[in-house]
């Protein structure tokens, strides 16, 4: 059986077309496979130009200009140990003047703020109704004394018996504690200051009306005052009477306040296994007051010398503290030489002058110490005579090259009264 399909008939133009389409494909192909490869060439160039000629560059310093920054050289200083605490400013002598009898008020004779001596009357309440019966006991009393006189001659001649006698020294007796009461509470009405001091806030006025244990005004004897502050026990073996404290408060930035410590406590707390220090502080000016509290410094007898550095120099991360210690640059093998490779390590930074050695930034973490005033020790990781870098700390990395220009004025990020308290 034959197909009768029949099929196209090839002409020889259609061989002479395809064959004229073969090279063009071909010399499309080949483009696209040259631009492929220029394009591979040219990553691995820059990728081979980062990590070999590019890292060099940047170590030598050719590949970013260097940061200019202000240093500092670690030196040694001889620091007067301390230990810190809080503590509150309180009166030896310090009462909450009251009535101890109800009455009303005749006459309030002093003013709010108002400097008093000892026994000084400050509160009169009124007195006649009881003026009037002291004056009736009085006269009761010297009608006692006068019966129990002539009792006394008719007993001596025995004209009275011993009973007799003893009712009319009965009576004199029980005149005499009747005056003598009265007189107390007369007394009791007149409020006098207990000791030389201070007076706060009257809160009575004249015409009123004081119940027994009613407030009238404070009292405080300001100079001297005490400090209580406590201390964790491992301090203990540190501190005994007669050592220095400085006091600082709030109220006074600039001040400082010393005192000798006057008593420890036996007895420490179980709560919070702390022992609780008694100090005297001079306060002849009257500058503090009771109720104050303060930053307190007990300090101790030896001397540490330490290796400081500006505060500004220290930095912060999640790992710890570090500073940029500034080095001289290490030069590989073959830079320094005639060239350019020369020319780029000079420009991996330079000191103050235009010809010292390159300088870069070495990132070093340390153990920081105690804070005074604007400098700060360190305890581990910085050596004496080491340049750290003060500013412009947030522009440098590990190997950052740098210039050293301390002719620049940089303001200080520490302040210096939250470091010093």
């Amino acid at each position: 059986m034959t197909d009768d399909r029949q099929q196209p008939a090839r002409t020889d133009s259609d061989d002479d077309d395809r064959s004229d389409d073969r090279p063009a494909r071909r010399k499309r192909i080949g483009f696209v496979v040259l631009g492929v490869a220029a394009l591979a060439l040219v990553a691995g160039g820059v990728w081979w130009f980062v990590l070999r000629g590019g890292g060099d560059q940047q170590q030598a310093g050719g590949g970013r200009p260097p940061v200019t920054v202000t240093a500092e050289t670690a030196a040694t200083a001889t620091w007067q140990p301390w230990l810190t605490a809080v503590g509150t400013l309180n009166a030896y002598r310090q009462v909450q003047l009251t009535s101890e009898v109800p009455g009303q008020v005749e006459g309030v004779y002093f003013e709010s703020g108002a400097s008093v001596s000892k026994g000084e009357v400050l509160v009169q309440l009124q007195t006649d109704q009881d003026e009037a019966r002291l004056a009736d006991l009085r006269a009761e009393l010297r009608l006692t004394r006068q019966q129990l006189a002539r009792q006394r001659e008719l007993a001596a001649e025995n004209f009275a018996s011993e009973a007799e006698l003893d009712q009319a020294q009965a009576r004199f007796q029980s005149a005499q504690a009747k005056v003598n009461e009265l007189r107390e509470r007369l007394d009791e009405k007149s409020i006098k200051a207990p000791f030389s001091g201070e007076l706060g806030i009257r809160r009575i006025n004249e015409g009123a009306y004081v119940q027994p244990g009613q407030p009238i005004v404070a009292l405080a004897d300001l100079d001297p005052l005490r400090v209580i502050f406590s201390l964790p026990q491992q301090q203990l073996a540190k501190v005994e009477t007669g050592q220095t404290v400085e006091v600082r408060v709030s109220s006074y930035p600039d001040a400082v306040f010393t005192g000798t410590i006057t008593a420890i406590d036996p007895v420490l707390s179980e709560r919070t296994r702390t022992f609780t220090v008694e100090a005297r502080i001079d306060n002849a000016d009257r500058r503090l007051r009771p109720g104050m509290f303060g930053d307190v410094r007990v300090i101790l007898p030896e001397r540490a010398d330490v290796v400081t550095l500006p505060q500004t120099a220290l930095s912060y991360n999640p790992y710890g503290d570090f500073v940029f210690v500034i080095r001289e640059k290490q030069r590989r093998q073959g830079q320094g030489g005639e060239g350019q490779p020369r020319q780029q390590a000079e420009q991996g930074g330079q000191d103050q002058g235009n010809n010292g050695p390159p300088l870069v930034a070495e990132r070093r973490f340390v153990t920081a110490g105690e804070r005074r005033g604007t400098q700060i020790a360190i305890e581990d990781g910085v050596e004496v005579g080491e340049r750290v870098a003060t500013s412009g700390l947030f522009k440098l990395q590990d190997g950052t090259p740098v210039r050293v220009d301390n002719s620049i004025t940089v303001p200080s990020r520490v302040d210096v009264e939250q470091v010093e308290y």
